[in-house]
């Protein structure tokens, strides 16, 4: 939900021709610190590749934060930068996922929800 938002928030600043994006880069605040709790869940379920996506994450809404909340735009370079490699790495996520692949634990996101609802069990 946290991405969604912030895909949404950006949609509409685009669609009305917002100028002022530090509402936004505050948010990105927000959504960096809670990626947090994620990352520390999926390393603590021995998930270290989602461990990994999580921090990733993180760092790239701070860098997000940094870039419009705090107009440092010193770090532009470094936030598209950073941006392609999450891009990438998402990418190469769905696609390991979606074929089974998946080396390094549990499928914690998705084994959790499935044994909520009884479709699986362990």
């Amino acid at each position: 939900m946290l991405f969604a938002m912030t895909y949404l928030w950006v949609g509409i600043n685009a669609i009305r021709g917002a100028t002022d994006q530090r509402a936004l880069g505050g948010y990105c605040l927000l959504v960096a610190l809670l990626t947090i709790p994620y990352a520390v869940k999926a390393y603590q379920g021995g998930d270290l590749g989602w461990a990994f996506e999580w921090i990733s994450y993180g760092i790239l809404w701070y860098l997000f934060y940094q870039l419009l909340a705090k107009g440092n735009a010193g770090i532009t370079g470094i936030t598209v930068t950073m941006t392609y490699f999450v891009g990438i790495e998402v990418l190469i996520t769905g696609w390991v996922y979606l074929y089974g692949y998946w080396p390094f634990g549990n499928m914690w996101p998705f084994s959790t929800a499935l044994s909520a609802t009884g479709l699986i069990t362990g």
